[in-house]
């Protein structure tokens, strides 16, 4: 009998540890609760905030969206703000959604990892990339999956989910519950989803966070004023796509943004170009007194959003939208064009399609541009551009490929036999601006423009943002070199003014 329980206790055991080892499917616990439970009534819900959404906060470049951040209380109360930002992917097609949400009620240091294999709510059940999940564990301790209960308690990411399922099909997600982390580990949690980036999958990235908490309730009472003063100050610093800006402000303020560690992951992979050139749009602000004082038999009076509302405590509510400059089919046509241009040089009496080619308002905007060659083993072998031109972009494409192919001082022209050895890489540029000195410049985001003028002769160098990370640089160390390729001495850098740039690199 003894050793029948020793067995019995030993099935169990294996039993339960296969059973946890074997992915689940994680239920719905906000259902019913913060959003409706039945599916019909959901969707009426959603239905309706939408609706509001395109009549009052209706978002006009809907091309590209590469992020949102969206607020993540119970839908009555953020739920029309939460619409305002999604209705930018109702057009789009994604085949995956990563989901960074705060963790408001565990603590730990680290990312949690999901731990089942799809999360079902009232509208159906979407599949988790696990192997996406599983390349994130194997690859950097920073990503964990053995947090007890985390997911049965946590509502930063649920409530993200029937959002998601009323914009898109045939999705999956990659779930994760961001805890406590160091700077460092911001840039480490940000390098490897940017790995992910990379990959054929067409990604969305979803930041779940409210903003400033303000009251007793939340032990933060700077003042009514000063508390909305900084919320504006924090969502004009993630505008403005600055880390250090954003977290500048949440140290200076003690701002009490439940996601600002999400806010910071996204602002570092902005700043790592691995979106892209990214714009970020505010499409709807406003707080939870307001939205309260705004609800006429169940129905919101938007205009009512506007009003100040007088109240001892809230929670603010901002939708933003990050969309990229190009769209993926413009990139492709712009690399299409840089090559034919190239190719057309070396046999002028070929018969090339270019057919794919396809004109668009983006490619006919005065935008700087580079061209750079480099051989399949990445060898550089040529790279030309120009910073700022008042011709079509497309037009600038042809003209710096041919001149990065057979105009490059530092090589000898392309020949006809090295074509099918080339790569080629663009890097689109933004119209540079002064920064008052070197401090301003963000290594990795900024292109450098460096002047100075010497007895009367004009000095001046110039690097794309990516140089200074290609080569492992600090900024002393950038702007050292960047004196150097100027014809000045080392620290000829000091006393030289400063323009920059911000550019996204693509190629084939």
């Amino acid at each position: 009998m003894k050793q029948h329980h020793i067995f019995l206790s030993f099935f169990i055991f294996t039993c339960t540890a296969l059973c946890s080892q074997t992915q689940k499917i994680q239920p719905a616990h906000l259902a019913g609760s913060w959003y409706p439970k039945n599916k019909t009534e959901l969707n009426k819900n959603l239905d309706y905030y939408f609706s509001l959404a395109e009549k009052h906060f209706p978002i006009s470049n809907k091309n590209e969206v590469s992020a949102l951040i969206v607020p993540h209380a119970s839908y009555h109360f953020s739920g029309l703000c939460a619409a305002s930002a999604y209705q930018a992917i109702q057009e789009e097609k994604f085949d995956r959604v990563i989901i960074l949400g705060p963790s408001h009620k565990k603590k730990f240091s680290g990312i949690a990892l999901p731990d089942y294999k799809a999360y079902k709510t009232p509208l159906g059940t979407i599949a988790v990339d696990t192997n996406a999940v599983n390349l994130l564990a194997k690859k950097n301790r920073l990503f964990k999956t053995a947090i007890p209960d985390i997911w049965q308690t946590e509502h930063s990411v649920e409530i993200q989910l029937p959002f998601l399922q009323f914009c898109l099909t045939n999705f999956e997600i990659i779930p994760l519950i961001i805890g406590n982390l160091t700077e460092k580990e911001f840039t480490t949690a940000a390098q490897q989803l940017g790995a992910l980036l990379t990959e054929s999958k067409k990604t969305l990235i979803i930041v779940s966070s409210d903003f400033i908490h303000y009251g007793k309730l939340f032990k933060y009472t700077p003042g009514i004023k000063k508390a909305e003063q900084f919320n504006t100050q924090a969502i004009k610093a993630i505008l403005n796509k600055s880390y250090k800006e954003f977290n500048q402000i949440i140290i200076q303020t003690g701002a009490t943004i439940c996601g600002q560690s999400a806010i910071k992951i996204l602002l570092r992979l902005i700043e790592q170009n691995a979106l892209g050139h990214v714009e970020c749009t505010l499409s709807s602000l406003y707080n939870s007194a307001q939205i309260k004082n705004s609800y006429k038999n169940k129905k919101i009076d938007v205009a009512n959003l506007k009003k100040p509302v007088d109240a001892k405590s809230f929670v603010s509510y901002a939708g933003i939208v990050c969309t990229t400059k190009l769209t993926r089919k413009e990139k492709d046509s712009l690399l299409l064009l840089a090559r034919y241009a190239i190719t057309k040089k070396l046999f002028p009496k070929k018969i090339l399609p270019i057919d794919k080619f396809k004109q668009t308002n983006n490619l006919e905007k005065p935008l700087g541009a580079f061209v750079t060659l480099k051989t399949k083993s990445g060898k550089l072998r040529g790279c030309i551009g120009t910073i700022t031109t008042n011709e079509p972009l497309y037009k600038t494409i042809i003209r710096m490929a041919q001149a990065a192919a057979f105009n490059d001082s530092r090589f000898l022209p392309l020949k006809k036999n090295e074509l099918d050895d080339i790569k080629l890489s663009i890097t689109i540029l933004t119209t540079p601006h002064s920064v008052k000195n070197h401090k301003d410049i963000v290594l990795g985001k900024h292109g450098i423009i460096l002047e100075k003028t010497i007895d009367g002769i004009k000095k001046s160098a110039v690097y794309l943002p990516q140089v200074a990370p290609e080569q492992g640089w600090n900024l002393t160390q950038t702007l050292e070199s960047l004196s150097k390729k100027a014809g000045l001495d080392k620290n000829g850098w000091k006393q030289s003014k400063f323009k920059v740039f911000e550019g996204f690199e693509f190629g084939e």
